[in-house]
């Protein structure tokens, strides 16, 4: 059976969300996922006896969570031998059918890339969510300013989840099928 792990930096939890949504995925095809806030992670000799690995990342204002960055930036020696692969999770990539906005998802991977050394071999690109009842007020203003304009919903009243999760799903799978199974 094969160890994967699921590792994520995240700022108002939606990354995490989708981490686990993978890992359940995962867990129902029969194989052991461990999801792992990328700055509570264990030792690197547990996280060395993983057989394929998942990174998730939030991206704000064009940002990352620094934990990912160093998480990735300590590890990617495994990240090379081991089948893996990275996503996102933006409010950009809730609309990755207007040629900018998937222009502008596909940036924040160069920059990962970039910032990080690591060249991954599968990526997703997965919408996140609006937080209004988590924001203070300047935050909350400055993103019901761009939902406006972009089509968004702006009732502050409650949360707005964009992920498709199909599309996690379609990605998890495809990265799934090349992780070798180990007997038992």
């Amino acid at each position: 059976m094969a160890n994967i792990l699921i590792v994520y930096g995240t700022r108002e939890g939606q990354t995490a969300k989708v981490a686990e949504h993978i890992a359940g995925i995962a867990r129902k095809q029969g194989l052991v996922a461990q999801v792992a806030d990328a700055k509570d992670l264990p030792d690197p000799a547990a996280v060395d006896a993983v057989d394929a690995v998942l990174v998730g990342a939030s991206v704000q204002k064009g940002l990352f969570a620094p934990a990912i960055l160093d998480w990735v930036g300590n590890h990617r020696s495994l990240l090379e031998r081991v089948p893996s692969a990275f996503f996102t999770v933006s409010l950009t990539s809730s609309t990755l059918e207007v040629a900018e906005s998937r222009k502008k998802a596909e940036e924040y991977v160069s920059s990962f890339v970039q910032l990080t050394g690591w060249q991954p071999t599968k990526v997703g690109l997965f919408a996140g969510a609006l937080r209004y009842t988590q924001y203070d007020d300047p935050t909350r203003d400055l993103l019901v300013s761009v939902a406006a304009r972009t089509g968004k919903p702006t009732d502050i009243s409650r949360d707005h989840e964009f992920t498709d999760w199909n599309a996690v799903a379609r990605f998890t799978h495809a990265v799934l099928s090349g992780v070798p199974v180990r007997a038992q």
